[in-house]
């Protein structure tokens, strides 16, 4: 199976996702762990807030071999109050 890109822009979304498997790739701009599941290898990227950290992040580390780029987060909510989560309907550039 062709490999996953998943963007986080904290590092705490990141660590959710996983937590405590996959190496930590040295040597890169933002903080990138390497995790590989039933043969999927999966790139997990703390790619900082915003649509252009994003980008940047898919630019960089996506290739025509990726054959998933999705995004994991709270938009910056981090609790630990039960039921504390929201569904994005609509958003307004």
């Amino acid at each position: 199976m062709k490999p996953l890109l998943l963007l986080a822009a904290l590092p705490e979304e990141a660590d959710a996702f996983l937590p405590g498997q996959g190496p930590i790739v040295e040597g890169e701009p933002v903080p990138v762990r390497l995790v590989e599941i039933d043969a999927v290898r999966i790139t997990i990227v703390t790619c900082g807030l915003g649509k252009v950290n994003a980008a940047l992040a898919v630019g960089r580390y996506a290739s025509s071999e990726t054959a998933l780029v999705a995004m994991t987060g709270t938009c910056g909510r981090i609790g630990s109050i039960q039921g504390d989560c929201f569904w994005i309907e609509t958003a307004i550039q």
